[in-house]
């Protein structure tokens, strides 16, 4: 199983996913934590790095045929992980942050200046994750954690998220408000679910 935790910088994303593990883990539950690419496929590490400001994020972008031959390669690398993960490791849940559907929200995030069908494309070719996450809230609250985003790339963002929670099925999407909502809430609601999964499948940990 793959839980992907989807949001912009500052909605909360490793808090969430840190938490989320270790009560699996507490539970008895076969866990691991990846961050972005699985690393299957040789790399560089600056590859998946933010950028820090506004202007280095777009200013540094790859030329089109360079974000091209990136994106796939990165895609290759997802696909090798995914399907190694699931053949040898069937029980185990992945705690995912920034699944490659990241592509699709923050471009700029990996100097990308690709075509967004080819993103869409080759997102929605990859084994979909049992459950994404998204994390969405007020983006004044957002921007403010960090401040590696304007208000406007939040928001930017948010319209993102939410239209890929759309091409997601509903039995493997849910939405959570990180700026309203307490941590601990929204650990109960990733765990209930994840709980909803296996129920229905009638394997794996009870997490209730």
């Amino acid at each position: 199983m793959i839980i992907a935790f989807m949001g912009s910088d500052g909605s909360g994303k490793s808090t969430l996913a840190s938490k989320v593990m270790a009560q699996l883990a507490a539970e008895g539950a076969d866990v691991s934590h990846r961050h972005w690419r699985p690393r299957i496929l040789p790399g560089r590490a600056s590859v998946a790095l933010p950028q820090k400001t506004h202007m280095i994020r777009y200013s540094k972008a790859r030329g089109s045929v360079l974000s091209r031959v990136t994106l796939v390669y990165q895609w290759l690398d997802f696909l090798v992980g995914v399907v190694t993960h699931r053949a040898t490791h069937p029980s185990r849940i992945i705690i995912w942050e920034r699944y490659f559907y990241d592509v699709l929200v923050d471009p700029g995030r990996y100097r990308l200046r690709s075509s967004p069908w080819l993103s869409r494309m080759l997102a929605f070719l990859l084994p979909a994750p049992s459950l994404c996450v998204f994390l969405i809230g007020s983006a004044e609250a957002i921007a403010a954690r960090k401040g590696e985003l304007t208000i406007r790339e939040v928001r930017d963002q948010e319209v993102r998220l939410l239209e890929l929670r759309n091409r997601i099925s509903a039995t493997g999407a849910m939405v959570l408000d990180s700026t309203q909502s307490d941590v601990d809430s929204c650990v109960r609601a990733v765990l209930d679910r994840i709980s909803s999964s296996y129920a229905a499948s009638d394997a794996g940990p009870d997490v209730s």
